[in-house]
């Protein structure tokens, strides 16, 4: 498993098998909760055999194929949330993807992973530019990406959801 160290508390390790266990636990380390993240991996992930299914498939489908790794984020030693690139298209950009669990929020986790994993994009990918979405009313994720210099483009995209609404999300732009 590849790891990068990011601080004494932070690290990441690229997703790999060996860590089916430890993500199925820190999806239903708590149940009872406001997490929307925890929430929809509870829904989705339901057994461990569909987390080793979700692990397989990003390893194999995924990182071997098109070469875009999937990470964990570990806070002192927990899994805490993930932060991927998304599949390569012959486009000029690279999409990143993240999230934490909500109890991690606010410590300043993301902030200090993004400059490893823009340096990581950088040596690993010949790409111009990061594209990043956040939902328009997730204000922490937008003033993340604008704290780490992504441009705001003015695009709002939109996304049909399960229950028949849809998202929006604001699209950010990182020239590389």
């Amino acid at each position: 498993m590849k790891k990068i160290k990011v601080t004494s508390q932070i690290s990441l390790e690229m997703m790999d098998f060996g860590h089916e266990e430890p993500f199925f636990s820190s999806i239903f380390e708590k149940t009872n909760t406001s997490d929307e993240y925890r929430k929809n991996l509870q829904k989705k992930y339901k057994t461990l055999e569909a987390v080793k299914f979700k692990i397989d498939d990003a390893v194999n489908n995924k990182r071997l194929v098109d070469g875009t790794p999937d990470f964990f984020i570990f806070y002192d030693g927990k899994i805490a949330g993930m932060f991927e690139f998304h599949p390569l298209s012959l486009d000029d950009h690279l999409e990143v993807g993240y999230w934490l669990y909500e109890e991690f929020r606010g410590r300043g986790i993301l902030s200090s992973i993004f400059p490893v994993m823009i340096s990581y994009a950088n040596q690993n990918f010949s790409k111009n530019k990061i594209l990043a979405t956040t939902s328009i009313s997730n204000i922490p994720s937008q003033k993340l990406l604008a704290k780490i210099r992504f441009i705001k483009t003015g695009r709002v995209l939109e996304f049909p959801e399960e229950n028949g609404t849809i998202s929006k999300e604001f699209e950010y732009i990182l020239p590389l």
